[in-house]
């Protein structure tokens, strides 16, 4: 349901964006938490408020979408992560910066993206959204940081993705220089 919220978000489906949100909300309602266990809950409420964020973005309620994304963040980042799960799925923070960048707000995206960073280190969306937000804010060489750690981590990848042939087309441009 979390993939299909935000996929139909991002597309402009706001129909199914909105029917999916509900059912996010419905499963989260659902969940019980016995005394001493992980919970649960919270993890599928940081998923339903990234994908409200998303959707309110989707309406054109910009500030609501930073609102609500940046709610979600801070709860992700005040929830421990359960031992047997790697991380977050989809960080919060990082999303939130995805919203920054749509919105053009570069400065504040590298923000949430480094705070990303901090969390999930060396994740290829991180580093990406990262050095994309530096750029837009100015901080060429920042970016360009951002975009060598990216090729560092990628390279024993076959480098397919669009992300890791834009970060090695400006390595090989600034190594040029």
């Amino acid at each position: 349901r979390f993939a299909n919220a935000i996929g139909a978000a991002r597309n402009g489906d706001n129909a199914r964006a909105r029917a999916a949100v509900a059912r996010l909300g419905e499963i989260e309602g659902s969940i019980v938490v016995p005394p001493g266990e992980y919970d649960w809950r919270k993890q599928v409420a940081i998923e339903r408020q990234i994908a409200e964020g998303w959707l309110a973005y989707a309406e054109g309620r910009k500030e609501d979408a930073v609102r609500i994304m940046r709610a979600a963040a801070d709860l992700d980042d005040a929830t421990e992560k359960h031992p047997v799960t790697p991380g977050s799925v989809l960080p919060a923070r990082e999303q939130l910066g995805e919203l920054l960048l749509e919105l053009g707000q570069g400065k504040d995206a590298q923000a949430a993206f480094e705070d990303s960073l901090k969390r999930a280190p060396k994740r290829l969306a991180g580093l990406y959204g990262a050095g994309r937000a530096a750029r837009l804010a100015g901080h060429a060489d920042q970016a360009r940081r951002y975009f060598a750690e990216l090729v560092e981590v990628t390279k024993s990848a076959d480098g397919n993705r669009a992300e890791v042939k834009e970060a090695r087309a400006l390595a090989t441009q600034t190594a040029g220089r």
